[in-house]
C-alpha cells in the first residue's frame, strides 16, 4: 500500500525448485536470497480506466519471451561489469619490470563466456641497459637472438550473479600463465628496435604472434 492506494498484489514467494537450479548452478557467486512475486496494479486495464491515475511508460513497453531471454544473454555476456577489475589488472601487469613494457589486452571468448587478459605487441624495449649484460658472450659480442620465459597470473573474467540476481564481475587468478618471448638482443640494444615473438595459450589454444620494430622509445 501507498496510503489509501493499493498500487501492487503480493502473489506467492518463488518456487524451491528454482531457488535449489540457481543456486547449484555455476553463474551465482552467492547464495540467492529469497524472492517474491509481485503485480503493479497501476498496469492493469481496470486501473487505467479511472481519472487521475497515471499509467507508468513501463506498462507500455513489449514484453516477450524471446526480449526476456535476449535481455538474459545481454546480462551473462556484459563486457562493461569487469570495467573497473580491468582497469586494476591491466595497470598490474603493464608496469615494466625488465626487456619490455607490455601491452595487455583482454578478449572475449562467446563460447566459454569469460574474458581472458593477454599480452599484445610491448609498448617498448625497457631500459636493455640493466639487462643486455645477459646476452653477451665472454668476448662481449651481444647475441643475435634470444627466448625467455615470463609468467603471470592468468586472469579470467567471468558476469556471475550476486544474492540479489544482479551481475557482478568475478575474477579468477588459481593458476599462472606461460608466455614464450623471442627477440633480437643486439637489435634491441644497439638498433633500438626488434621483432618480438610472443607464444602462449589463449582461451586453451595455442597463439603465436609476431611483431615487428619494437622499438626503444618508451614515451
Amino acid at each position: 500500500y501507498r496510503g489509501d492506494n493499493l498500487v501492487g498484489v503480493y502473489s506467492k514467494e518463488m518456487q524451491e525448485r528454482i531457488y535449489n537450479y540457481l543456486n547449484s548452478s555455476s553463474i551465482m557467486k552467492e547464495k540467492l536470497k529469497r524472492y517474491y512475486h509481485f503485480s503493479n496494479i497501476s498496469c492493469f486495464e481496470e486501473a487505467q480506466k479511472y481519472k487521475g491515475i497515471t499509467v507508468p511508460e513501463d506498462c507500455f513497453i513489449k514484453k516477450t519471451t524471446a526480449l526476456l531471454d535476449q535481455s538474459r544473454a545481454n546480462i551473462i555476456n556484459s563486457f562493461e561489469v569487469h570495467d573497473e577489475a580491468i582497469e586494476q589488472i591491466k595497470e598490474e601487469l603493464e608496469i615494466p619490470e625488465k626487456y619490455f613494457a607490455w601491452n595487455v589486452y583482454f578478449q572475449y571468448n562467446v563460447r566459454l563466456r569469460s574474458i581472458e587478459a593477454h599480452f599484445g605487441k610491448p609498448k617498448c624495449i625497457y631500459n636493455s641497459k640493466s639487462w643486455i649484460g645477459e646476452y653477451r658472450t665472454w668476448r662481449g659480442a651481444i647475441w643475435s637472438y634470444a627466448k625467455l620465459t615470463i609468467e603471470n597470473p592468468k586472469y579470467v573474467f567471468e558476469v556471475k550473479l550476486n544474492s540479489q540476481l544482479r551481475p557482478v564481475s568475478e575474477v579468477t587468478d588459481v593458476e599462472m600463465k606461460t608466455y614464450e618471448i623471442e627477440f633480437n638482443p643486439f637489435d634491441a640494444h644497439v638498433k633500438k628496435k626488434t621483432f618480438v615473438t610472443i607464444t602462449s595459450q589463449l582461451h586453451g589454444e595455442d597463439v603465436s604472434v609476431t611483431y615487428d620494430e619494437v622499438k626503444s622509445n618508451c614515451n
